[in-house]
């Protein structure tokens, strides 16, 4: 990794979190900017594995990179629950933090129940405690359970914000399988991170939240085969089903008879149903290949209709 670490020029406890909030991740915005556009080091930099690691207000101020919303500390943005943006760049891919600020008492950063969290759809880890004060756990429980992208929430039992050396270096075990796996992209270290409960260190750490993304769906053929089509993943609203139609007629119009649909495994797809119409855009026949749409013409029994086949390439 190449790493950039950024002074902010003021004091960690100066200034309003909404002033913070705002300026940190520009500056962070604009030092990316800066190390991209020199040669020096841009030539080494693969700008579509940026990741970003944040301590505390860092862990707040990453969020904010991946699209978070914050509320503002004024009494009328509180009472509200007004969300304001700052910068978000969409270079940072992945996320990592150690007790990520959220907000603590009467008091959520991103808005009630973490609402404006609900923007981020990236990668994002967190190590909390559950005993921190200044970062309450239940606010980063909140924000985490708005993520809809890949999520980690790693507890530690008992640790103060300032957490110990043997919590910090689980933390950092944590932190560099979790960037290895989405910034880096390694098989090994994605299997890992799906395997592994806690790592083996002097801290007391638990995987309690683990969102991980679905793996991609691969597109196949269907085949038809002595009057039978088999149609594997057939996506209908969300759902995929392994169909199975046997065709009826020997003359236009050709029907097919569905004989079964078994639920699959979300891994691959042949095509699609809806509003009465499944579309299969590849079927092997033979040595051909097609791409056909059905009409669903009887509920009772299930029967559809072949109403277009155009050749198609594999």
């Amino acid at each position: 990794y190449i790493v950039l670490a950024l002074y902010h020029g003021d004091d960690r406890f100066e200034g309003t979190e909404a002033r913070r909030f705002s300026l940190r991740p520009l500056a962070i915005n604009a030092a990316i900017d800066k190390i991209l556009a020199d040669p020096n080091f841009s030539q080494n930099i693969d700008q579509d594995r940026i990741g970003g690691v944040g301590e505390s207000f860092g862990g707040a101020t990453m969020l904010a990179l991946m699209g978070a919303k914050n509320v503002g500390v004024d009494p009328i943005s509180i009472a509200f629950n007004s969300l304001s943006e700052t910068v978000n760049d969409s270079r940072i891919k992945a996320a990592a933090t150690i007790v990520p600020y959220a907000g603590a008492g009467f008091f959520s950063f991103f808005g009630t129940n973490g609402i404006g969290a609900s923007f981020v759809d990236r990668p994002f880890m967190a190590n909390s405690s559950n005993a921190d004060e200044e970062a309450e756990y239940k606010k980063i429980e909140d924000v985490i359970d708005k993520i809809s992208g890949a999520k980690y929430l790693i507890e530690y039992d008992g640790e103060p914000h300032s957490m110990s050396k043997g919590a910090l270096d689980d933390a950092y075990t944590w932190i560099k399988i979790f960037l290895d796996a989405y910034v880096k992209q390694e098989a090994s270290s994605i299997e890992i991170l799906s395997k592994i409960k806690s790592v083996s260190g002097s801290g007391v750490d638990s995987l309690v939240k683990a969102v991980e993304p679905a793996p991609p769906v691969k597109s196949v053929a269907a085949t038809f085969l002595e009057s039978k089509l088999f149609a594997p993943g057939v996506k209908l609203a969300g759902n995929y089903y392994d169909l199975g139609l046997v065709l009826q007629t020997a003359q236009s119009p050709f029907e097919f008879l569905l004989t079964t649909a078994v639920s699959g495994d979300g891994t691959v797809t042949a095509g699609s149903y809806s509003d009465g119409a499944l579309n299969i855009p590849l079927v092997q026949a033979g040595s051909d290949y097609y791409a056909v749409q059905f009409k669903l013409t009887s509920s009772e029994p299930l029967i559809f209709t072949l109403s277009s086949a155009e050749s198609a390439s594999p």
